[in-house]
């Protein structure tokens, strides 16, 4: 027997080991799969997502409700619990002012864990809400004794750190791409500061509130190294202020009110003024922290504007 005859016949035992001893299934993932069509009522997504069964379990369904005009008003969307006979219900319904469909709330299970209000001011302006710096990032360093270093914790005054369950429409909704190094390219739903002259009024999500209608029991303070208080938000709220001055919009600033487990309560504040042709001459960012009084109160960032 010659070299390629021996050859083949152990090529010949690999092949039949690994077809006549293994076998080839698949699956769908059970997230949810997006999908585009205008109009639709109801979807029902159904997926196999056990390699030990051929059965296509349910996994997501969708409901939608519309006005005389064929704007979506509400959207409910139920995930159900793989392997149990449970189910969680998502519910978000949308607002019309000025003839124009917004995101208004949302809940699961009956409890409402984000609100969108906005508002319609009286100038003639179009197109996005300009940024007049960039975004506000602050830090709070607490200095641990025990370690002889101190611990810092960091907030992004960011509207965008929030994912939206609203259908995107390009102008209040927009996607937003991100790239992460291990797991590639991510592309979430977020809010912008409004469009034309709807302007976002006021932002609330409530962690505590999405935990309570999930059914997940509220946990007591986490704590890091010898029972320090980890900074856990429960509940976030930004507060927009708008004006109109020389007959242009102008964004007067915005407050963000961070409550935590503690009860602790982080005020932080962007305050701008204006001058008489609505150009920016001065901006400050304060923060308060509850636990410390009023007297606390900390001037972190200012800028002057001459013309």
């Amino acid at each position: 027997m010659n070299k390629k005859t021996i050859f083949i016949i152990i090529v010949a035992a690999v092949a039949l080991i690994t077809t006549g001893c293994s076998s080839i299934d698949y699956m769908a993932r059970p997230s949810y799969v997006g999908f585009y069509s205008e109009g639709a009522k109801s979807v029902k997504q159904t997926k196999k997502t056990d390699y030990k069964s051929d059965e296509l379990v349910q996994t997501f369904d969708d409901e939608f409700v519309y006005d005389e005009d064929g704007n979506i008003i509400k959207h409910t969307q139920t995930q159900y619990h793989q392997g149990t006979l449970g189910f969680d219900e998502f519910v978000m319904t949308y607002q019309k002012i000025g003839g124009v469909v917004l995101p208004e709330s949302a809940a699961v299970n009956g409890v409402v864990y984000m609100e969108v209000e906005y508002d319609l001011l009286p100038v003639d302006h179009e197109g996005r809400i300009p940024e007049y710096t960039s975004v506000p990032v602050y830090y709070r360093k607490l200095f641990n004794i025990m370690m002889l270093q101190p611990m810092q914790d960091r907030w992004t005054m960011d509207i965008e750190n929030f994912d939206m369950p609203f259908r995107v429409d390009g102008k209040y909704i927009v996607s937003e791409e991100s790239f992460d190094y291990y797991y590639g390219f991510d592309s979430d739903s977020v809010l912008t500061t409004g469009y034309d002259n709807i302007l976002l009024q006021r932002f609330y999500f409530s962690n505590a509130k999405l935990d309570e209608g999930l059914g997940i029991p509220s946990s007591s303070i986490s704590t890091g190294l010898f029972g320090i208080n980890r900074m856990i938000s429960e509940e976030t709220t930004f507060n927009f202020k708008w004006d109109v001055k020389a007959d242009k919009l102008i964004h007067d600033g915005v407050e963000v009110i961070e409550v935590f487990r503690s009860g602790l309560v982080m005020n932080f504040n962007v305050e701008r003024e204006f001058d008489s042709q609505a150009r920016l001459t001065s901006e400050e960012w304060t923060v308060y922290d509850s636990k410390h009084g009023e007297e606390k109160m900390k001037t972190l960032y200012r800028q002057e504007l001459a013309y």
